[in-house]
């Protein structure tokens, strides 16, 4: 069996957050300890949901996918939030939703597998 912390879907929200620690340190001061925080915390809860589904029983994995699934939605209504407060470019915003679809799909996937 693969550890979770070597399946495609962890290995994208890893990615996912060193994209965005890079990404935020570019935002003004004002929002980098506002929203680019709450972005970063929000991703981190997301790796640890999916750890924690990974590892749990089978009757839990539903349940902790489905809090990685919402917990990637705020991530997605974060992300807009910096692009429409250009906090990040379109060239950003494009590449964090790319990445937040695909964490999407993957998740659903995963969910619909239980």
């Amino acid at each position: 069996m693969q550890e979770i912390n070597e399946t495609p879907v962890f290995l994208k929200s890893y990615d996912l957050y060193k994209v965005l620690y890079e990404v935020v340190k570019k935002f003004g001061k004002s929002d980098r300890y506002s929203l680019g925080e709450k972005t970063k915390e929000k991703v981190l809860e997301l790796i640890e949901s999916i750890t924690k589904a990974g590892y749990a029983k089978a009757e839990w994995k539903v349940v902790q996918i489905e809090q990685a699934i919402i917990t990637l939605e705020l991530v997605k209504v974060f992300v807009r939030l910096a692009y429409d407060t250009n906090c990040v470019n379109e060239k950003q915003y494009l590449n964090l939703q790319e990445r937040v679809q695909e964490i999407g799909r993957m998740l659903g996937g995963w969910k619909k597998s239980q």
